[in-house]
């Protein structure tokens, strides 16, 4: 168990910035810690929460809750998605998913829009525990609600390496 939790932390690094501001000019020594990530037009670290339950021996149902933070110095930016998958199973190790994908766009916290998009993707299993996964998000809605100098593709493209409990 040891091994597998000092795997998880070399492999799942956790992004945090501590920022301290004064809030207004009439307080003296007020300020604000934030765990945010504030990233312009980079590779953006995401968090990734699913649960699948099995249909039959190839078809899975997978939920999952992904949290990306991004922003400017001023705004800060956090579009949570709400994916609901069918995955299927060619073999044990290689599958395909496919879905449809709620996202939320909040900004400082309030929700600024709602959209939906299409999901594909692959994964492969390593081990039992490791997995990797391509997959793209292709925005059905050609609207881009933020900011002009932040990424407004109509389409995202993530990679990412999975730890299993």
């Amino acid at each position: 168990m040891k091994q597998k939790l000092l795997i998880l932390f070399f492999i799942c690094p956790v992004f945090f910035i501590v920022n301290a501001q004064e809030n207004s000019k009439e307080k003296e020594d007020a300020f604000e810690i934030t765990d945010d990530v504030n990233i312009n037009n980079s590779v953006l670290p995401f968090s990734n929460y699913f649960s699948e339950y099995r249909i039959s021996d190839n078809w899975n149902i997978r939920a999952e809750n992904i949290e990306t933070n991004f922003g400017g110095f001023n705004t800060n930016y956090k579009v949570k998605e709400f994916p609901i998958l069918a995955k299927y199973s060619f073999t044990q190790k290689f599958s395909v998913m496919f879905g449809p994908t709620t996202r939320l766009l909040l900004k400082n916290g309030v929700i600024e829009d709602v959209s939906t998009s299409g999901t594909l993707g692959v994964q492969y299993d390593f081990t039992e525990s490791f997995l990797m996964e391509a997959r793209l998000n292709y925005n059905l809605t050609d609207d881009a609600p933020f900011n002009s100098n932040l990424p407004t593709t109509n389409s995202i493209f993530k990679l990412s390496g999975k730890y299993k409990f």
